[in-house]
């Protein structure tokens, strides 16, 4: 073997070194991404579906379908919750238009009765719509 050749040996021998050390960093780094990678999926998983029996994990293979789901329940209890706001919101609006009325009706009562007790008093009539004991006096 010549020089030459000893030499071209030498350059190919340096190159494979670079290229294993560069190929070793590039493994790191994939390894790195992967761990965390399957970090966030084992989390996700445990999320979806609750905390694995121990010395086990939970198959990350029908993960998107099962963020699919709880997104769409999300969405749907999200709907039905306005749902209720909007229905609670109208009967306070009623509620609040009853017992408005009920004042009303309340006071049409209080004037009625004690129109009675005037026409009572002045005619010296017993009983009549004052002495009732109605359930417009209680809320």
């Amino acid at each position: 073997m010549d020089t030459s050749e000893l030499d071209n040996l030498r350059i190919r021998c340096r190159n494979a070194e670079e290229k294993v050390a560069e190929l070793t960093t590039s493994e790191v780094e994939s390894n790195h991404i992967r761990a965390i990678l399957s970090d966030i999926l084992t989390r996700t998983a445990n999320a979806l579906k609750g905390e694995p029996p121990e010395l086990s994990s939970h198959s990350w293979h029908d993960l998107p379908e099962r963020a699919l789901s709880a997104v769409a329940n999300e969405k749907a209890m999200a709907e039905e919750l306005k749902l209720r706001e909007d229905r609670i919101a109208t009967l306070e609006t009623e509620l609040t238009r009853a017992r408005s009325d009920s004042d009303y009706h309340r006071a049409l009562w209080v004037a009625a009765s004690r129109r009675a007790n005037l026409a009572e008093t002045r005619n010296g009539l017993s009983g009549g719509i004052g002495r009732c004991r109605c359930d417009w006096r209680k809320e």
